[in-house]
């Protein structure tokens, strides 16, 4: 029984993942942006100092 296996496998997405996980990795904001959600956060911060009140 011969179960040769190719150590590279296709991937229809294999490029793009190439491309994303340094992008991931290089940018700390997208690690922070999963824990925050910084609309809510910055809207809150607006609110607090009174600025940006609709008129």
């Amino acid at each position: 029984m011969n179960t040769n296996k190719n150590a590279l496998k296709t991937d229809l997405f294999a490029a793009d993942l190439y491309h994303q996980k340094p992008d991931q990795l290089r940018n700390p904001l997208l690690r922070i942006g999963a824990c925050f959600d910084f609309t809510a956060l910055a809207a809150q911060a607006d609110d607090a100092a009174g600025c940006c009140a609709p008129a």
